[in-house]
Formats: C-alpha cells, sequence, structure tokens
C-alpha cells in the first residue's frame, strides 16, 4: 500500500468510486492516456496551469513497469494533486483530499 506525503494511506483516498474512468487503448502511450483521463474528468483541473506531468511521475518508469508487468499490476499515485490508479487498461481518477488544492 503507499502513502502519500501526509500519510494518508491510497486506500483511504480511493475509498469512494473514482470521478472518471478512462479506458486506455492498447496503443496509446501513457502520457496521452493520464492526459486524456484528466481531461474527461467532470473535476476543475486546468491541465494548462498544471506542471508538467513528469514533474508527478516517472514517466520512462512507467513504461517499463507496464510493459514488463502481468496485466493485474496496478500503480498508485498522486498526480496533480488526485489520487490516480493506473493499470495497463485503465486510468481511474479520483477526487482529491481536500488538502492539497
Amino acid at each position: 500500500m503507499s502513502t502519500t506525503k501526509r500519510g494518508i494511506t491510497m486506500a483511504e483516498l480511493t475509498d469512494s468510486a473514482p470521478v472518471v474512468t478512462y479506458a486506455r487503448d492498447g496503443d496509446e502511450n501513457f502520457v496521452d492516456a493520464i492526459v486524456s483521463a484528466f481531461a474527461t474528468t467532470p473535476l476543475d483541473v486546468d491541465l494548462s496551469g498544471r506542471d508538467p506531468l513528469y514533474e508527478w511521475i516517472d514517466l520512462d518508469a512507467l513504461d517499463a513497469l507496464f510493459e514488463s508487468a502481468r496485466d493485474d499490476v496496478a500503480l498508485s499515485t498522486i498526480i496533480w494533486d488526485h489520487p490516480v490508479v493506473i493499470t495497463v487498461d485503465d486510468i481511474e481518477v479520483y477526487e482529491a483530499d481536500g488538502t492539497a488544492e
């Protein structure tokens, strides 16, 4: 189980249903899938005003993880202040916990 900077576990942050579950096309790279997931959320996330994605997650490591992983691997992290769960097929974005925004 991963832990955020504030000591709150990802399980606590993702206790509710995701705001959006974005189905990643098998040919779509993870950068495009993550950005598309955020672009399709009803959340007020201004992508143009955010830090670049690479400042939130190591994109090369993400690609390497899923290239070598089985289908049941899930990565949970915080991107643009929102809990995110990434699998080879889906990107789930959750409501921010309210303390980071």
